[in-house]
């Protein structure tokens, strides 16, 4: 389950009042249930944004820079908050993709990690015209 998607935009939350930015990108992907099986963690600059939401809603300039670092974190939260992995995967060009590492859920909710692994996300409508099936 996605439960924060970070548009680029480092976001902004109220504080007495006022708007406040917030200063790091962060994704937080959730799987709620042990669900065995091989997970594969990609890395996409998928757009560089200009601007950004400033103080008071105002847009000021981003001025994201390549090569951009990005630091990708594998935790478990229960029955305690343990780091399973961790890995800095730096980003050089719009449209990279990366592969941070990939991690096996066992049955019992152990998690081995792969950072050896290089397996690219392939965007489904080129996947469907790879297929045969033509752009969607």
């Amino acid at each position: 389950m996605l439960d924060h998607d970070d548009l680029g935009t480092n976001g902004s939350y109220q504080l007495n009042g006022q708007l406040k930015r917030v200063g790091s990108h962060l994704e937080t992907i959730t799987l709620r249930a042990i669900v065995p099986g091989t997970y594969v963690v990609n890395v996409h600059v998928y757009r560089i944004n200009r601007t950004a939401p400033g103080d008071g809603g105002s847009a000021v300039e981003s001025k994201p820079v390549l090569p951009y670092p990005v630091h990708v974190t594998l935790t478990k939260l229960n029955p305690r908050v343990d780091e399973v992995a961790s890995v800095d995967v730096v980003m050089h060009e719009l449209g990279e993709q990366r592969t941070a590492f990939a991690f096996t859920v066992l049955p019992n909710g152990f998690a081995t990690v792969d950072y050896t692994t290089d397996i690219p996300f392939i965007p489904l409508k080129e996947f469907a015209s790879a297929a045969g099936k033509g752009p969607m």
